[in-house]
């Protein structure tokens, strides 16, 4: 049966070739793009599970294997995508009808079942959404799945824009270079490896949810600390989207790309460098090191044009970010460096050497030296080095995080399933009660408080947010009609 769905595919392709350049210039067969290469500043893990995602690598990748039920967008905002999703608020349940059974890129048909299985799987726990202990039954009703909870978490929407609450199999995930199981979404695997995602157009992925017809994608890795060497040799004809950090921009590298004729975008404040600790540096020391970081912040700042102060997790242009009046009130109260008081002991920062190279790190890392001297100590970690950013004898480390700005019960689950000392001021049960706010006002001020909670304790040091940027090759345009909030997609711009 297999088989001849493909064979059936392959005919109407034949067809199609032979009718109207109308179609074809749409569907960009014509203008000479027969694949297109996607660059993006990280890598990507060889093992992609909806249910783990840990890395901006595994959520990209994700994206183009895995169907969504839904999507959350900057011009439909949510929509349905392979499912209609009812959300009944008076009686605390949602109901998921897929449209159509998605199929496979075998050319199999997902069951029902499988289906709710699936979605079983995503309300049992991961990484970005810690909801189990609200589901009171999920019901796999015939086509339909019923979902009955506690109370709907008030970010419940965004959640299902996630690759979490993505459309998958439950008995062939995780996906690896060993099992490259079939996949529910636009693409199909072809290799696999930490650099480089070759994939194929998935022809069973229904053709109104596609914006080209490009049958080839390539997602690639650049090293971001060789940026400038990468923009100097960008070619739109090559690279036809590329994903930076804002943080590695100047203007004159947008003036540089924008020459060669690629389209430039920006996604405001998708990225938190901040500082994390481990449970072995106390409140104490992190109070004095947050405070030594309120004294450089206007260094760090003109080193990053690109960058906005962060007070919060949360931009503050966002009702759930800390406004910079209300944070140094709140710090008033805090350890001052000002005050003369030392470390209690030498502490070791962890920065990974991609990173370091960038201005941000190195205005951060500098300032730091110069306030505290020999009672810190600069440790640089080569990739392959990764988790001793995380051990012993590390006491803290600088980083990029990636940031839901639009939801900040996402990143607040992340970092607290992640991140050793953030139950030191906030729980599960706090972020559950968050989530299920009965409105978006006590939504807001829920997040504040939780928000407050972090400054007081110092669990971790925003210092500067970044946007993501995009440029695209100038024959490829962005259609928001099924684009994300977010990055790069590449089945979602259609050719000029």
């Amino acid at each position: 049966m297999a088989a001849l769905i493909v064979a059936l595919v392959a005919v109407a392709g034949l067809l199609l070739s032979t009718n109207s350049d109308s179609f074809l210039l749409r569907k960009g067969k014509i203008q000479g793009m027969k694949s297109i290469a996607a660059y993006f500043p990280f890598g990507f893990s060889e093992t992609v599970d909806p249910r783990k995602i840990s890395t901006v690598g595994e959520q990209v990748l994700a994206e183009h294997i895995f169907a969504f039920h839904s999507t959350q967008g900057r011009r439909n905002g949510f929509s349905a995508v392979i499912s209609d999703i009812n959300f009944d608020y008076s009686k605390n349940t949602i109901h998921i009808t897929p449209r159509q059974n998605p199929i496979k890129s075998n050319g199999i048909e997902m069951t029902p079942k499988e289906i709710c299985e699936g979605i079983i799987e995503s309300f049992s726990g991961t990484h970005h959404a810690e909801y189990n202990s609200l589901v009171r039954t999920i019901e796999c009703s015939g086509s339909t799945t019923i979902v009955k909870l506690e109370k709907i978490p008030v970010n419940m929407q965004a959640l299902f824009s996630l690759p979490d609450f993505s459309v998958f199999d439950k008995s062939e995930v995780p996906i690896s270079s060993i099992n490259n199981s079939p996949t529910t979404g636009p693409y199909s695997i072809k290799t696999f490896s930490s650099s480089k995602v070759e994939l194929s157009r998935n022809f069973f992925y229904p053709k109104n949810l596609i914006s080209n017809e490009i049958d080839e994608v390539s997602l690639n890795y650049y090293p971001p600390a060789e940026v400038a060497d990468f923009i100097k040799n960008a070619d739109p004809e090559k690279q036809h989207l590329i994903y930076f950090f804002g943080s590695s921009l100047v203007q004159s590298s947008l003036d540089s790309l924008s020459t060669r004729g690629y389209r430039i975008e920006e996604f405001p404040s998708e990225w938190l460098g901040h500082i994390g600790f481990q449970p072995a540096l106390g409140e104490r020391d992190r109070k004095l090191i947050g405070s030594a970081i309120d004294t450089i912040r206007m260094q760090i700042e003109s080193s990053s044009p690109l960058g906005q102060p962060a007070y919060s997790v949360p931009p503050s242009d966002r009702p759930y970010g800390i406004k910079k009046a209300a944070y140094y009130q709140a710090t008033k109260t805090l350890l001052d460096i000002n005050s003369g008081e030392k470390l209690s002991r030498p502490v070791v920062l962890g920065v990974m050497e991609f990173l370091h190279q960038l201005p941000f790190f190195k205005t951060t890392t500098s300032g730091l030296k110069e306030i505290f001297g020999k009672d810190i100590e600069i440790r640089v970690f080569k990739k392959a080095e990764y988790d001793q950013l995380f051990a012993a004898p590390v006491d803290m480390y600088l980083s990029l995080q990636g940031i839901s700005a639009a939801d900040p019960a996402h990143h607040l689950t992340f970092f607290l399933k992640n991140d050793p000392v953030f139950a030191e001021a906030i729980t599960h049960d706090d972020i559950s009660n968050l989530a299920t706010s009965e409105n978006a006002e006590t939504f807001t001020e829920k997040a504040l408080l939780l928000e407050m909670k972090l400054l007081e304790k110092r669990v971790i040091i925003p210092i500067v947010h970044f946007p993501g940027v995009v440029v695209s090759n100038p024959r490829l345009e962005r259609d928001d009609g099924l684009a994300g909030s977010w990055g790069i997609r590449t089945w979602t711009y259609r050719i000029r």
